[in-house]
């Protein structure tokens, strides 16, 4: 079993080799593991960032395409991440709240933000981005 806790930067690997079952191995369904005994390895600190996405209220605005967002901060830059479209997101004055766990690469100096091009409502217009 593995615990990563991100906002610390570790992962714990639980070494088990046990059955959890009442008719096999010594008949326990529950364990209680000692963090003193897990194995932890240093994971890169991240930190968890809530981004809000604001689309505009004006006529098309709204847009079925893929969005990505690149931030660069002081201590490096993230990946490109895709902004997940569950549901209605993206519609004409809509305001959409992503929580993101990212490396910590703060303070942030700029983003980038993408759209795919794709879908029947290809293009957006963005309002504002905190």
């Amino acid at each position: 079993m593995t615990i990563i806790v991100p906002t610390k930067g570790v992962m714990y690997t639980f070494v088990c080799k046990c059955w959890l079952a009442r008719d096999m191995g010594d008949g326990l369904t529950s364990r209680i593991y000692d963090i003193l005994d897990a194995e932890c390895v240093f994971v890169g600190l991240k930190i968890l960032y809530e981004i809000t996405v604001v689309t505009g209220d004006v006529p098309g605005g709204g847009t079925d395409a893929s969005i990505y967002i690149m931030l660069f901060g002081c201590n490096g830059n993230t990946e490109e991440m895709q902004l997940e479209k569950d549901g209605d997101r993206f519609e004409v004055g809509q305001t959409d709240i992503f929580i993101m766990e990212i490396p910590d690469i703060a303070p942030l100096r700029k983003m980038r933000v993408r759209t795919d091009g794709e879908g029947c409502r290809p293009d957006w217009f963005l309002e504002q981005v905190t």
